[in-house]
């Protein structure tokens, strides 16, 4: 079953290797919601809003397969991917690397059926 789905915006992977002053510039433009929430211990990289809650209490765990609809956003709004336009949830192994971080994090805190924002810069 599908454990959620993501509605994910973040910068290209270019702009995400960006020298430090640039990576700051971004994080100004980037102007958090009043309900997102920090997944970096404060280092303001990566938030999650939720869109609806999931059921029950159990997140998933490292190495658990996860299976996730999606739609990458700029920060602008421009779909860049979406597996909800191909049909098929994308399939992971959580906190392996094997996704952007931003996934592994955000996912991480997910619960079954939860609809969420990831913002990640």
């Amino acid at each position: 079953s599908t454990w959620g789905h993501i509605s994910h915006s973040l910068f290209s992977p270019v702009l995400s290797r960006a020298p430090l002053t640039e990576t700051h510039s971004l994080m100004a433009a980037f102007a958090p919601h009043a309900d997102d929430v920090d997944l970096t211990a404060g280092q303001k990289l990566c938030f999650k809003r939720i869109v609806s809650p999931g059921t029950g209490t159990a997140t998933p765990q490292k190495e658990d397969k996860v299976r996730v609809h999606y739609t990458g956003r700029l920060l602008d709004g421009t779909v860049f991917d979406s597996s909800v336009t191909r049909g098929e949830p994308f399939e992971f192994q959580l906190g392996m690397g094997r996704v952007i971080k931003g996934w592994d994090v955000g996912v991480a805190t997910m619960l079954k059926g939860e609809r969420a924002f990831l913002t990640c810069l």
